[in-house]
């Protein structure tokens, strides 16, 4: 998700190969609403660490920050991700990246220097990211299993479960210029897909994303994401839920040292 003034909408590969989702959303979507960081803007942007203070709003519309996200990088990549909770009752969370031949290889996660869950990914061989599997402590917890379409965007992408069984599918369709304008996310129930909630995009006219709702069909709530961006970087994301604002995001950047 990018623009001058507002949040562009990525490609999912690059989202992949910086491994900012599995805080966002499961373990690909979009959990924390970082999957705007492409290896693109942080080598324009010369930046060593984005740093991202997460809050909430109360029901009288203030706000309180929950959490502080800082992200490091060297030549592009994202190297670790340290997230200390702000109430002194939750505890934080590290974690590291590695690379083979420039792409992401192995994201490993815990608490200090316990490591807890791990995500080790594999690609085809046009170099596109064909799979991710993730373990708990050691233990097969899913796998996700990507298709492309013939213009090489993500199109399809199913999740199989501790049991290796379908789980999940999310489907994706473009725009003729290549931006994805839905996103269908489907869940498995008694062996049958159903669809959980749709994700649709809306950009402005020079092409810029504004701004994301989301849907739910299963339970949830409905959603909207705005983004704003400044001097070619994102600034704040702010969520609503049910035309009710209910969480910010506030980033900064250092430049490398």
């Amino acid at each position: 998700m990018r623009g001058r003034k507002k949040l562009h909408l990525l490609k999912a590969i690059n989202m992949k190969n910086l491994l900012l989702s599995a805080l966002l959303l499961s373990p690909f979507i979009a959990q924390a609403q970082e999957e705007f960081f492409t290896p693109e803007l942080i080598k324009s942007s010369n930046t060593g660490a984005i740093i991202i203070r997460s809050g909430t709003y109360n029901k009288s519309g203030d706000t309180s920050a929950t959490a502080i996200t800082t992200l490091r990088y060297a030549e592009g990549r994202l190297q670790t991700k340290e997230t200390r909770s702000l109430n002194a009752k939750v505890s934080g969370s590290s974690s590291t990246y590695a690379y083979t031949e420039g792409k992401l290889a192995k994201a490993e996660s815990g608490l200090g220097s316990k490591v807890f869950s791990a995500e080790n990914y594999f690609y085809n061989t046009e170099g596109r990211l064909d799979s991710v599997v993730k373990t708990f402590q050691g233990k097969f917890q899913n796998k996700i299993v990507y298709q492309y379409d013939v213009k090489g965007r993500v199109s399809k992408m199913e999740t199989l479960d501790a049991e290796r069984k379908p789980f999940s599918i999310t489907a994706y369709v473009y725009n003729l210029a290549d931006q994805r304008t839905t996103e269908k996310y489907y869940e498995m129930i008694d062996g049958q897909s159903k669809l959980a909630h749709t994700c649709t995009y809306f950009y402005d006219g020079s092409g810029q994303l504004n701004s994301g709702n989301k849907i739910s069909y299963i339970g949830g709530a409905n959603e909207t994401t705005s983004y704003t961006w400044e001097d070619g970087k994102p600034v704040k994301v702010v969520k609503e839920k049910n035309g009710r604002k209910s969480e910010w995001k506030m980033i900064r950047y250092e430049a490398m040292r």
